[in-house]
């Protein structure tokens, strides 16, 4: 969430107020009343510069204390702050961890540490890999999850998911399209079969 500080106001300087007076006192004038904002914090009257934080004014000094620090750069916010992941940022300072590609209003996501990743570079860094194409397994447009096979300690997509003898494309369901491995070897059934028979022939020769 992206907010703006309060700008400064002014209030007039006791010199200005001092040479408004002389001027109604040399036309023979009745003298007006000068308001002057009071920092009931510090207890003193503000000469120029001052700011409103809930109704009341501020001190440029006791107005800085009430800034939050970024959790970047652990700077004073001035300006616009950017509240994210329960912290406050200067918009600036909201970045991509990898890239450091500005985040801000924009989509990002988060590692275990809490730590900001644009999309691209959370992909690369930290999705599962196809063991065939080494690609990462992500899902596809229009989609919102993706959809990843297992098998012998491995990650594929379901079109990389193939017997290693004949390359046919193997299902996750089972049955005779399933994958049924073999010497830490992905085979299709028939496949799977074709082996054992070949290993027992080799020991009864």
């Amino acid at each position: 969430m992206l907010s703006s500080q309060p700008k400064p106001q002014m209030a007039m300087s006791t010199a200005e107020i001092m040479e408004q007076l002389g001027l109604y006192a040399a036309k023979g004038e009745r003298l007006p009343w000068f308001e002057v904002p009071f920092d009931e914090g510090c207890d003193k009257a503000i000469d120029a510069t001052f700011f409103y934080i809930d109704a009341s004014p501020l001190c440029p000094d006791c107005y800085q204390k009430t800034l939050p620090t970024c959790h970047k750069c652990n700077e004073k916010i001035t300006e616009q702050v950017l509240k994210a992941l329960g912290s406050d940022y200067h918009p600036t300072c909201f970045t991509c961890e990898e890239c450091k590609r500005g985040l801000s209003g924009v989509p990002f996501n988060v590692d275990n540490d809490n730590k900001p990743y644009c999309t691209n570079c959370f992909i690369e860094k930290f999705a599962p890999r196809c063991d065939v194409c080494s690609k990462p397994i992500i899902a596809k447009e229009g989609e919102k999850e993706a959809t990843r096979y297992l098998a012998l300690g491995k990650s594929f997509h379901p079109e990389c998911f193939k017997c290693e003898d004949c390359s046919t494309v193997l299902s996750a369901d089972g049955g005779d399209a399933g994958c049924y491995p073999l010497n830490d070897r992905m085979l299709c059934k028939g496949c799977h079969l074709k082996k054992l028979k070949e290993q027992k022939e080799k020991q009864s020769s």
